[in-house]
């Protein structure tokens, strides 16, 4: 992406930073505020989870809510509730499987509904702007997708976004913070909404250098102007949500960008991860906080500052084992999330352990981790893998017992392919199944 390029959405970014309102949706044709609509946010459209009613179920997929609530209710003249349906079963097609033919079907789609936006087909929505910005934003994901070139996506969500922002302030007076008319159709909505879908163009332009291999420039130009907007929200309307939902949620996708790959950049993402942390407690959540310390402490250990890593670890395992020696705990204390962080804490200083050769001590911790019921399927299935492959080695050195050892390893490994496999541990399994072939008993 050029310099020029990359200016141009970070004025348009600044130009909405500077006008912002209590983030609403559209739901069902009808405008409404978050609380008032009863709508319970999972997570954001373009990041695969789904809106819904706060008494209903979660479907689970993407819900392109603004495009499939304009085709069905605003034009009865033109694409029929089959076609709405087919726009939002092929966007979650394409969210699902992110094959390049359910990608290529749904910038077919958005592209015709472009130019019939355009030529001004679809009659009778009141926001055809808001409506063209948030299709320009998909046509840009569907790009991002495909690995197209997108510079000339982002030139026009940029100049849309940055005439729909004028036209708000001129035509509906918003003010340069909440809006200053009480006309229900834009008390706040428009703002909202279209800082949103910028926020979700920053994470398309993330994601299209991320696939092409550029991740400092998936960092650069996306991931990191995310949660700037998030946090300039967050501030501006005092909801966390804008912390939790976007600004972490961009972190995130960053932080597990940087712990892929042939070469990993394991200080960035522990940077990162300590970053996710200190957000978490401003936000009073301690236990998703400590989560992200225990990714970051992971991120130490592949670095080699293993003494900094095991200070980490071994501070959480010393608050578990207190609570419960010293003051046995109420019965649900210990949930799920909150296992996920003592589980993380046991293999982290097992695989410390076994980076010395200490595997008997490593196996034990990996067992404690095991024995707790974590909510994080990642960190189980790397705690089963680092016991499996514990087992071997300890097999080549104790032939009495290595029977027991390849069995014991063997139920490891059997674990993980059944229900893990596939995490990025559950990838690595096969290597754990050639290291057991070769301790096998001979009989």
């Amino acid at each position: 992406m050029t310099h020029a390029i990359h200016a141009k959405i970070v004025l348009a970014l600044l130009v909405l930073a500077n006008a912002l309102a209590a983030d609403t949706i559209t739901f069902n044709g009808n405008r409404a505020t978050i609380d008032d609509a009863q709508i319970k946010i999972t997570a954001d459209t373009m990041r695969q989870i789904a809106w819904s009613k706060a008494r209903g179920a979660d479907k689970g997929s993407a819900y392109p809510w603004e495009v499939a609530s304009y085709v069905l209710s605003r034009n009865p003249r033109g694409p029929t509730a089959k076609e709405a349906a087919k726009f939002e079963e092929s966007w979650n097609r394409a969210i699902r499987s992110g094959s390049r033919a359910a990608w290529a079907t749904m910038s077919d789609m958005v592209k015709a509904a472009l130019e019939a936006e355009q030529s001004k087909t679809f009659a009778g929505y009141e926001d055809m702007d808001h409506m063209r910005l948030r299709l320009l934003a998909y046509d840009l994901r569907a790009k991002a997708a495909l690995k197209q070139d997108i510079t000339q996506a982002i030139d026009d969500y940029a100049a849309a976004n940055k005439a729909y922002a004028e036209k708000m302030v001129k035509d509906y007076k918003v003010g340069a913070v909440f809006p200053q008319t009480d006309n229900s159709m834009f008390a706040g909505i428009d703002y909202g909404a279209a800082h949103s879908t910028t926020f979700d163009v920053l994470m398309a332009i993330a994601l299209w250098h991320r696939d092409n291999g550029r991740f400092d420039e998936a960092y650069n130009n996306g991931y990191e102007p995310a949660k700037v907007l998030a946090e300039e929200l967050r501030q501006a309307t005092r909801r966390e949500q804008f912390g939790r939902d976007y600004a972490i949620v961009a972190l995130n996708e960053a932080a597990r960008m940087f712990t892929t790959g042939e070469s990993p950049q394991w200080e960035k993402a522990a940077n990162i991860y300590a970053e996710i942390s200190s957000m978490y407690i401003g936000l009073n959540d301690f236990v998703l906080a400590n989560r992200a310390e225990m990714a970051g402490a992971r991120c130490q250990v592949n670095l080699g500052n293993d003494a900094k890593a095991s200070s980490t670890y071994q501070r959480r395992i010393d608050e578990y084992e207190k609570r419960y020696d010293n003051d046995p705990p109420p019965k649900g204390w210990l949930t799920p999330e909150k296992a996920a962080v003592y589980a993380a804490a046991y293999t982290g200083l097992g695989r410390i352990a076994s980076k010395k050769g200490n595997h008997f001590d490593a196996l034990k911790l990996f067992v404690k981790s095991l024995a707790l019921f974590s909510a994080d399927r990642e960190e189980r299935a790397e705690a089963l893998l680092n016991a499996g492959l514990t087992c071997v080695e300890l097999a080549k050195q104790n032939n009495k017992q290595a029977e027991f050892y390849y069995r014991s390893g063997k139920s490891y490994h059997d674990e993980l392919v059944t229900t893990l496999k596939d995490t990025a541990a559950g990838a690595k399994s096969p290597d754990l199944l050639t290291a057991l072939g070769a301790i096998a008993p001979k009989n």
